[in-house]
């Protein structure tokens, strides 16, 4: 056994961290001869009881390097080890041989494993004898083994490099900083390359991003959407799979029953409604599908089509594997029908586009056993615009809160972090996932009466709940598209974003996207800006951000 001593500064960010601490100490076991974990609310039975070497003691959040010196300032035993190494619990690994980087980082008196991101640190105990000063031997180090920024570029470190950890903070950071640099294809890429080419669990690390980080951030940063092909498919394997459709209306059902038919064959079909006469009506044209059974189900005409699912349906949901939840859709509240119809396609296309296009989620399903939640992207077009980035919480950041902590969520929330949410309330999911939700023993009396409000009500806490409770529940919801759709959504966005940049150039001037927000922001009482938007939205964006800061709750 070589006489090296590895100490590990555990991070307060990441709280799932046992399994991880595992594969590090089975990974440097025939390097060490000594382990030292610095850090605070460790299960130490997990860890201690297959490696009794390891030490264990509390630390003091003062990060990695002021965490090593504090421990070998009162431990100079330590430093009779021929090398020491310092590295952080934020990384997550070894994904391929640590042997490589330990024997070239081993030629040097001190050296890092990446000084863009100083992480792992290994030093000649000798030279710590001397001086306690760690920081002061980092900034002169001799060698860095790798020049490849982790947060940014993780994939290329790992397949190129053969940097053997990846920094778990890459996943959570702010994908504005990520964007800086980048289109942020090597973090999308790298958790692909953990599960396909290496031995490393990437379930690991799921269970830390997924636990700690914000959804969104996560989302945006493993581009965690879907396009399927709606004409190519594989055969999907045998599951048991259910359709909960909810119609209030009749005149729609013969809409409904058309997108029904790209369910397949093996599906069960549940439709709920709120009369006996369309409970006859409704199941007498579905049985006209080829399904393997369908059945009606009574429901109160009270909570809409939010608790004709979790109230009117959840004695079946926890039968099946995937269940696809979707309803007529009908707004009757704009100045035009279109602008409604409009996002009720969406809402079908993106999930029943057709046989194959099914077959094609029920397999993506299958191929990530992470992936909980799949819906359609927001809307944009019209009145729904303000979706992106106001409307996506709207009224209804303090009602989702509250939501959360009566679930009992641990689970981050943040005003300005949107919810990865169904806002048409319409998805398709892992009933496991979603178990949380159909624990709470919903009844009919928890949801408003009718006439019901367009926003700001339990209905629209519960639609931007779904992926709270996926994440909590240690899954993550994504967007779905057809490629006819996902080609719809890139020409509209790139239409709308180019055209709102040519007015906010001729005001800030033309520069890269982090500088540009940055001008709005700081210039946000400039008149010119004041006069580019109307009246009323001015006075709404004052009025929500009253509200917010009266009654929002941020973590």
């Amino acid at each position: 056994m070589n006489n090296n001593a590895l100490i590990i500064y555990v991070e307060d960010y990441f709280t799932k961290i046992e399994d991880s601490l595992k594969y590090i100490l089975k990974a440097f076991a025939n390097r060490t001869c000594k382990t030292v974990i610095i850090g605070n609310n460790i299960n130490g039975d997990l860890i201690l009881k297959d490696y009794s070497d390891a030490v264990i003691i509390p630390g003091s959040n003062q990060g990695l390097m002021a965490e090593a010196e504090r421990y070998i300032s009162m431990n100079r035993d330590i430093c009779k080890c021929e090398n020491i190494y310092l590295m952080s619990s934020s990384l997550a690994g070894p994904v391929c041989d640590i042997n490589t980087m330990l024997d070239k980082m081993a030629e040097h008196d001190c050296s890092i494993m990446n000084k863009k991101n100083v992480r792992f640190v290994a030093v000649k105990g000798s030279l710590v004898n001397e001086t306690i000063s760690l920081m002061g031997l980092v900034n002169n180090c001799e060698n860095i083994y790798s020049d490849t920024d982790l947060m940014l570029e993780p994939y290329t470190a790992v397949s190129r490099d053969r940097v053997p950890f990846v920094d778990m903070y890459a996943f959570v950071q702010e994908t504005s900083d990520v964007l800086k640099f980048s289109a942020g294809e090597d973090i999308a890429r790298v958790m692909d390359y953990i599960k396909n080419s290496s031995e490393y669990d990437e379930n690991i690390i799921w269970d830390n991003i997924l636990r700690d980080g914000h959804m969104s951030d996560v989302v945006y940063n493993l581009k965690l959407d879907y396009v399927l092909s709606a004409d190519m498919s594989k055969n999907i394997p045998d599951r048991k799979i259910a359709m909960i459709l909810h119609i209030y209306y009749s005149d729609l059902a013969p809409r409904c029953f058309e997108y029904a038919k790209s369910m397949p064959q093996i599906s069960d079909i549940y439709i709920t409604t709120d009369t006996k006469e369309k409970c006859e009506e409704f199941k007498k044209l579905f049985m006209q599908g080829n399904f393997n059974k369908v059945e009606s189900i009574l429901i109160e005409n009270r909570g809409r089509n939010v608790s004709a699912l979790l109230t009117g349906a959840k004695k079946i949901v926890n039968n099946y594997d995937y269940v696809l939840f979707v309803h007529d859709k009908k707004v009757e509240h704009m100045d035009n029908r279109i602008k409604g119809e409009s996002f009720a396609y969406k809402c079908f296309d993106n999930l029943l586009d057709s046989r194959d296009y099914v077959n094609n989620i029920i397999n993506t399903f299958e191929a990530n056993e992470r992936l909980g939640l799949l819906c359609p992207p927001p809307p944009n077009h019209a009145d729904y615009y303000p979706t992106l980035g106001y409307f996506d919480w709207g009224m209804n950041y303090g009602n989702t809160f509250e939501l959360k902590e009566k679930l009992g969520l641990k689970v981050k929330l943040d005003w300005s972090k949107e919810p990865i949410s169904p806002l048409g309330t319409m998805f398709w999911f892992r009933p496991k996932a979603m178990k949380l939700l159909f624990d709470k023993d919903w009844k009919y009396e928890d949801f408003p009466p009718e006439p019901n409000g367009i926003d700001g009500t339990l209905l629209h806490a519960i639609e931007r709940i779904y992926s709270y409770i996926v994440q909590e529940s240690g899954y993550y919801p994504a967007w779905v598209m057809s490629e006819r759709n996902a080609g719809m959504e890139m020409c509209n966005l790139y239409y709308m974003i180019k055209k709102l940049d040519k007015k906010v150039f001729n005001v800030y001037g033309a520069a890269a996207f982090n500088p540009l927000c940055d001008s709005i922001e700081n210039g946000n009482q400039n008149a010119e800006y004041i006069r580019s938007i109307s009246t009323c939205k001015f006075i709404r964006y004052k009025l929500s951000g009253i509200y917010h800061r009266l009654f929002g709750k941020k973590e």
